[in-house]
């Protein structure tokens, strides 16, 4: 029984992670598929989200199932039952195999029922198309899985936190990776593929043997000689000297901002570990593509794509750290007694992780792509300059994450919940946005009628809304309200030492409600500004127009000007479009007169109101059905009184 207790343990601290991966893999064949047909920005940009949720999630599961022991300081507990430690390894690992073997179940029901689906409904292309995997692809990413699997345990015991797991597992087989490609190269020459199924099968199964066995060698002949500090302090054997860097980080007798600042670049420092890691792995690269010049376009993929992981992650990290850390550590409430208050407190928190997250998140990046531009083209500055003219929208919503996660972690108990809360959080944004867009097209357009109203009123042209360009600056727009929503939930919450999940459903649900409003909102409007150009000012200047005694109009070649009055003599102009076209300068001109058995005049007309404004619209008179008479008793067709022969 008390095994089946151990199990369950380790099962529960598995169990958020194992969701995010496992949701993750039930969405990421749509999201793949449907990135592709769309050749847009923002389905690639959530089909490499939710990619990143999915292998990110089996990251942080397979680093607590170690990592969780120091983050709440029970390793110690745990190697002094009397349990044999080869038994509480084999435990865990069994826990983590199970989780990661269901999510792959997962991953491949949730690829077949994709492809059944999009079989009948779309066309059998699609279905097949979301099968259709490459072996070499397939094995990557499985020997990245299991490698990580095997050798986080080592390295979550040699870093002593979860996050220094993660990211020496995944530095570790980025490096051996890029070894293993330039010993290949070194011994079967330029021409040799790196995507070769039996390296990868070798090589991964090399290293997640040889360090399985070195991580529970460790764990077998690990002693604990210091109290755990979390993931963002020093171990007591380990404590700086007297240094330059470590001598300033050091709290003073006096200074208290300061010493704050001081205190929150500390908490900060698996960011800067990971900054380092991505600088080495630069410089290896480049070093590594110096000597093999031949392979220049395998080199621009790696350095790309380990830019998009780190700009994924490290906005994701600066923003929970600090507070998770000292959460974790049960600090918050001694925090809110120091005579300081709680506002500058989490004024000085933001500002701190927004300048690491911009500094170490995109000013390092950029700076190391700048600085290898002249041999390659890859990495941040590429990406900006060459790739992508939309990069301030992908910014945009990389900055997004960070909101997310400086919101997350004041409402959660630590950094790696809320770092998987902000996932989850930024795909239900998503989604409450998709919804309410198409909310928007359903019901709507429904403030037609309101535009309408200034419109007559001050006598603007058709087009004045529409120059708002609201269907553009509707993402900024919407990431505005959720930035201020977030914020000041983020200030209240923050002045609390506990949270219910009562707060955090309501917070939730407002912020939730809060982007559907404003993003239904903002879709209307665009909508409504398009309804005004067909609206009834239109209509009733084309009849009106089409009512004027004129002559040969299909003949007229230039403008022909028109006095409003004349329009409001016709009898076609309500009041609303009298207003409108009070005192306003107009001149028209015919354009074709519709098809054979109908005449529908169209026109082209320019106004100048009187406030200076000028309009140019294409306005249609009424549609008239041609009469077809037939001549009866072979005598000719008399017009009647009134009539026009």
């Amino acid at each position: 029984m008390t095994m089946y207790k151990r199990l369950a343990k380790e099962f529960r601290q598995l169990l958020l992670p194992s969701c995010v991966a496992a949701g993750a893999a039930c969405m990421m064949p749509l999201f793949a598929w449907f990135a592709k047909p769309s050749g847009g920005d923002l389905p690639a940009f959530f089909s490499g989200l939710n990619t990143f949720a999915f292998f990110g999630g089996i990251a942080i599961a397979a680093g607590m199932a170690f990592g969780a022991e120091f983050q709440q300081r029970t390793l110690g507990l745990l190697i002094s039952q009397p349990v044999r430690r080869s038994r509480i390894w084999n435990e865990k690992m069994l826990a983590l195999l199970s989780a990661v073997t269901a999510i792959s179940l997962v991953l491949w029901v949730s690829r077949g029922l994709a492809a059944l689906i999009l079989t009948h409904s779309v066309t059998p292309s699609a279905g097949k198309e979301i099968l259709l995997i490459s072996q070499p692809d397939a094995l990557l990413g499985a020997a990245c899985v299991l490698g990580t699997v095997c050798s986080v345990g080592f390295w979550t015991l040699f870093a002593r936190s979860t996050i220094g797991g993660i990211v020496f597992s995944v530095a570790s087989q980025f490096f051996v990776a890029l070894g293993t490609a330039f010993a290949l190269d070194k011994i079967y020459g330029p021409d040799f593929s790196f995507e070769t199924t039996s390296a990868i099968i070798v090589v991964g199964s090399i290293y997640s043997v040889l360090f399985l066995w070195l991580g529970r060698r460790r764990f077998a002949h690990l002693e604990l000689r210091d109290v755990a500090s979390g993931e963002g302090g020093f171990r007591s054997e380990r404590l700086p000297g007297k240094r330059w860097w470590s001598d300033w980080l050091r709290c003073r007798p006096s200074g208290m901002t300061l010493n704050l600042i001081r205190k929150e670049l500390l908490l900060q420092k698996p960011v800067f570990l990971i900054a380092a890691i991505l600088t080495l792995g630069w410089l290896v690269t480049m070093m590594l593509f110096l000597l093999q010049p031949a392979r220049k376009e395998g080199f621009e993929i790696t350095l790309t794509l380990l830019t998009v992981l780190y700009v994924a992650v490290i906005p994701l990290l600066a923003g929970c750290i600090s507070l998770g850390e000292e959460k974790a550590l049960g600090l918050t409430a001694w925090h809110h007694t120091l005579p300081i208050s709680a506002r500058r407190q989490w004024l000085l928190k933001l500002a701190v992780s927004i300048t690491v997250a911009v500094a170490l998140g995109f000013g390092l990046p950029w700076l190391l792509s700048w600085m290898s531009a002249m041999k390659i083209k890859a990495g941040l500055f590429y990406l900006m300059q060459d790739k992508y003219q939309n990069w301030p929208l992908h910014l945009t919503l990389c900055g997004l994450p960070f909101l997310m996660s400086f919101w997350a972690v004041t409402l959660l108990a630590n950094t790696l919940r809320a770092a998987l809360a902000s996932v989850i959080s930024v795909v239900a944004l998503c989604l409450c946005s998709a919804l309410a867009v198409w909310c928007a097209l359903l019901i709507g357009p429904m403030e037609t009628a309101l535009l309408l109203l200034p419109t007559t009123y001050f006598q603007l042209p058709l087009d004045f809304w529409s120059t708002f360009r609201v269907e553009s600056q509707g993402i900024p727009f919407v990431i505005e309200v959720i930035i201020i929503t977030t914020l000041a939930q983020g200030l209240i919450q923050f002045r609390r030492a506990n949270t219910s999940r009562r707060i955090i459903l309501k917070y939730s649900a407002t912020l939730g409600a809060v982007v559907f409003l404003m993003t239904f909102w903002v879709a209307d409007f665009a909508n409504s500004a398009s309804a005004v150009w067909t609206s009834s000012l239109q209509l009733e200047l084309g009849s009106a127009l089409s009512a004027l005694p004129f002559k040969d109009r299909e003949r007229v070649q230039d403008y022909t000007k028109v006095t409003w009055q004349e329009l409001e003599q016709t009898g076609k102009l309500s009041g609303p479009t009298k207003a409108w076209l009070k005192n306003t300068s107009i001149s028209f001109l015919p354009v074709h007169s519709g098809h054979s058995d109908s005449i529908r005049q169209t026109y082209s007309v320019n106004m100048e109101f009187p406030n200076g404004m000028k309009s140019q619209v294409h306005c249609h008179g009424p549609s008239i059905r041609q009469k077809v008479t037939t001549p009866q008793n072979n005598k000719p067709h008399q017009p009647t009184t009134g009539e026009k022969p």
